[in-house]
């Protein structure tokens, strides 16, 4: 295409050409080549495209020395000394007053170029902006959403955790109450036991203490009994000599009179009977027997 719009010295009139058709030659061309679509092309692929613009314009001009052009150009163009040139760079190399190439352009051409790729860059830097602010601003809100996910997440991981807490703290005091209930139940237990063997040790003792008592009454008894016939024994052999003395004096005035003493006598023996056993009886409930009442008090011990 470029060959019907360039001469054969390659002066390329403002009439004739316009520089938009050129600049999208030259964009086509370093497209077509950028293969990995990076948007830069190094030494060796911007030798491939100045042979090819070479060729469309109809000039036979060796690699090696398009090479030799291209790495003079670089040093001077190449401002970042990558070692690759973008669009940019290499529209203003091809179009620079000082152009190491056999590209006859007008300076007006290669000025409205200059001014188109300087707008486009400026558009695509722009794009490029918009896209990076873009891409800043779903950044940004990415961050945030994650940040404001982040927070909830913290807000329910503590909502949960005051959760457990207040459920482990209920249940806590669930177990102190059973605690406290079981022990209540525990000492209720053992006061009714307490009270169980209080009255237990009481039906022994009273048990005990009566078995003494009938004891003790019954050897009272038997020593009542005993004294009884002592004084029986004694106040028959009484009677017994008074019955001989009585036999032997015959004398009725001592016989009346051994009578009435014999009457008195009986009288008075059993009065002492009487008072001997009120006596006994009186010291049987007072001393209750002094040997009795160790026997009882070691029963009780």
């Amino acid at each position: 295409m470029l060959r019907s719009l360039v001469g054969s010295e390659m002066c390329i009139r403002d009439r004739d050409v316009d520089a938009h058709v050129v600049l999208g030659q030259v964009r086509t061309l370093f497209d077509k080549t950028d293969l990995d679509g990076s948007g830069a092309l190094d030494q060796s692929e911007l030798g491939v495209v100045l042979q090819q613009f070479y060729t469309m314009a109809g000039v036979s001009r060796s690699l090696k020395k398009i090479t030799v052009e291209l790495a003079a150009a670089m040093k001077e163009f190449d401002a970042d000394n990558s070692g690759v040139m973008e669009l940019g760079e290499f529209v203003a190399m091809i179009c620079a007053e000082s152009s190491y190439f056999k590209l006859r352009f007008s300076q007006e051409l290669k000025a409205e170029m200059l001014t188109m790729q300087q707008k486009f860059d400026a558009e695509a830097r722009a794009e490029r902006d918009r896209q990076q602010r873009e891409e800043e601003e779903k950044e940004r809100q990415k961050q945030e959403e994650a940040a404001a996910a982040a927070e909830e997440q913290a807000e329910r991981d503590r909502q949960q955790r005051e959760e457990e807490e207040r459920r482990q703290e209920a249940e806590r005091e669930e177990e102190k109450q059973r605690e406290i209930a079981k022990r209540a139940e525990l000492n209720r237990l053992l006061v009714e036991l307490n009270h169980e063997v209080e009255a237990a040790d009481q039906s022994l003792v009273a048990a005990e203490r009566s078995e003494a008592q009938d004891e003790l009454e019954v050897q009272l008894g038997g020593a009542l009994v005993d004294r009884q016939h002592r004084l029986a024994s004694g106040l028959k052999d009484n009677l017994d000599a008074e019955d001989r003395a009585q036999e032997e004096s015959r004398h009725p005035e001592l016989e009346a009179q051994l009578g009435g003493a014999m009457v008195d006598r009986q009288h008075r023996l059993a009065a002492g009977l009487k008072d001997n056993l009120d006596a006994e009886d009186r010291a049987q409930e007072e001393s209750r027997h002094p040997e009795l009442e160790a026997q009882l008090g070691g029963a009780m011990v």
